[in-house]
This record gives C-alpha cells, structure tokens and sequence, in this order.
C-alpha cells in the first residue's frame, strides 16, 4: 500500500497546527530585517556625503593589471640575454630588415610593438616608446634600393629590446626578420654622401646618422632621355618648388647610351612637392608620347 503524497499547503498547515510559535516568529523576523533594510536605503539616500569623499576615486580592475605588468617588464639591458645568436653580428643600435618591399614606412615599424604589450619597460625611455630612425638602404652610386630598411635606435639596448619584442611577428604578411649589423660594414648603405649624411660613431655600440635636408624632399627620377639637361627638368618644373639652396639640386646620376635614358636626382624645398611631383610622372612616358621610354620617379627614404 502506497502512502499518500502530501502537498506543499498541506505541510504548511500540519506545521501551523504543530508549531505556531514557529511561524510566527519567523515572520515576525524576516518583516523586521526587510523594515531594517529599506530604512537603511532611504538613509543612505538623503545623506550628504562627506566633502572628503569626492577626492578619491576608487581603482578600477584594468588599472590594477595594468599597474601589476607593469611591476614585471623587465628592464631594456635584459634584452641581451634573449637575442638570438644567429642573427647578430655585432652588438650596435641598427637593426635590418631584409625585404623587396619598397614603400614601406616608419609607422609599419612603430606600430609592431606598443609599451602595453613589449616584454620591457618602454615607460623607462624619454618618449614612453621604441624611438628610431627608418632609412631604406640604398646603393652608394645611384641610390637604388638594396633591399632593405635599416632601423637606427638610440641604444642598443633599446634595439635589442625591439628585436626580442617583435620575434615571431609579422608585416605585411611576411615574416618579420631582423639582423643586428655591423655599421661598419653597412654604411655604404645607410648614409649618401649626395644627400649629405654622414654615420659616425658614438661609442663601440652606438652610431649616430646625420641628416640636414630630409630624404623625403628628394626624388630619384630613372627614364629620362638622354638628351634632358638640368636647365630641361627646371623648364618642366616651372610650377614646382625646387631647393636652390641646396648646391646641386638637379643632379645628374647616370646616362645610359644603349637603352638612351638618364637618372636624375632632384631635391624639392617641400616633401608635398617631391610627393606630388611622383605621382604626377612615375609611370607614365616622357612628355606623354609614347616614342620615349617611361619615367619611373620615387621618393627617397
């Protein structure tokens, strides 16, 4: 035989009937600490807070990690235990990246590594980041690309410290490689005497580019006939700014008497005027007939 099943109302009132003073106190409780609870609120409520109170602001969660990463980045010395052997030559602050990509930029750099995700403490440099140089190598001659783009720092533990923090990375979607170089045997292709600069040595570890005009006000034009003269390009450019000051600043380069074109270099008082002088001749024929090679025109980096 089966026992009955008892509902929930029906224990209720067995209980009632058993215990009375139960029930009764237990309402009389809960009724007295939600009275207790909503007096608290309305109190709180019409309380002028203290004036003390408003100079503080409480510490929200990401500014405590923040401060606790910052508490474990390591120092920008401790980056030379952690290069890779095989990719430096001599301990310098000039680092090079191999690639054929010619129209990369200071920025694709800078923006590998912020001082929020390097490994060191960046907070310890005058600008609270990664401070260098981006020069693209080029050949002493002609000034040509040469394949790559050296990233001159202020230190070499400040280049050590960018080498270790950007192992494993990408840009561009290539592989992003670095070599710590010997300036010695690189500086044919870091500093152009035609652009006045000049690599000199700091000390055994560091090296110092000097750079009066900038290399984005020249422009390194290749497709020129042979038969262009200096005083032709400054006819042509009669609505361009060109630097004057500077001792040559039409520069002949090299005349091709097989293929019948020429490479100049021209220095602009503006990097607007360089910028804009590209892109209104690379790529296109001289004078627009089609007879005359083309005109190929970069701006230097």
């Amino acid at each position: 035989m089966s026992a009955k099943k008892v509902t929930v109302e029906e224990a209720k009132n067995i209980i009632r009937s058993f215990y009375p003073e139960i029930t009764s106190t237990r309402r009389a409780a809960v009724s007295k600490l939600r009275s207790a609870v909503v007096q608290k609120n309305l109190d709180l409520q019409n309380e002028q807070p203290h004036p003390t109170h408003r100079k503080f602001k409480p510490l929200k969660v990401d500014d405590i990690l923040k401060h606790d990463v910052q508490e474990h980045k390591r120092s920008l010395s401790a980056a030379r235990d952690l290069l890779p052997l095989e990719s430096v030559t001599r301990m310098s602050n000039i680092l090079l990246f191999r690639t054929r990509n010619q129209l990369l930029h200071y920025s694709d750099f800078s923006k590998l590594v912020s001082a929020e995700t390097s490994l060191f403490d960046l907070h310890a440099l005058p600008s609270k980041k990664y401070d260098f140089k981006t020069v693209q190598a080029r050949t002493p001659d002609l000034l040509l690309p040469h394949g790559g783009f050296y990233l001159i720092f202020n230190t070499a533990d400040e280049a050590a410290a960018y080498m270790v923090d950007t192992l494993g990375k990408e840009l561009n979607g290539t592989n992003f490689y670095l070599e710590m170089v010997d300036p010695e045997e690189h500086k044919y292709f870091i500093h152009n005497s035609k652009l006045l600069e000049e690599l000199h040595s700091i000390d055994k570890e560091s090296w110092e580019l000097k750079s009066k005009p900038k290399r984005e006000t020249f422009v390194l034009v290749r497709g020129f006939p042979t038969f262009v003269k200096d005083t032709t390009i400054e006819e042509m450019l009669w609505d361009y700014n060109i630097d004057y000051e500077f001792d040559t600043p039409i520069m002949s380069l090299k005349k091709d008497n097989i293929s019948k074109t020429s490479v100049w270099l021209i220095k602009f008082v503006t990097i607007l005027d360089a910028h804009r002088f590209a892109r209104t001749y690379n790529g296109e024929h001289f004078n627009r007939e089609k007879r005359f090679p083309k005109v190929y025109a970069s701006v230097l980096h």
